[in-house]
């Protein structure tokens, strides 16, 4: 099982049953871990702002790759 920062692949699915901090997922971003950019992404997702589905997931790849590139 590969370890991402202090938390293992298999913690992703109780992910969103915990409150996890977004100073912590940014921190552990910074550090590279996928999984806190996993999450953070996933708690961000906004569907509301596009008309359509795949244009909605365009532009929140586009924001987060942009934001992960900053991180790292």
């Amino acid at each position: 099982m590969q370890a991402v920062g202090i938390l293992t692949l298999r913690d992703q699915r109780y992910i969103q049953d915990l409150e996890i901090n977004e100073d912590f997922l940014v921190k552990e971003c910074e550090r590279g871990r996928r999984l806190a950019q996993k999450i953070l992404y996933e708690n961000n997702y906004v569907k509301q702002y596009c008309e359509n589905r795949e244009e909605e997931e365009d532009i929140l790849h586009d924001c987060f790759i942009k934001i992960f590139k900053l991180l790292n």
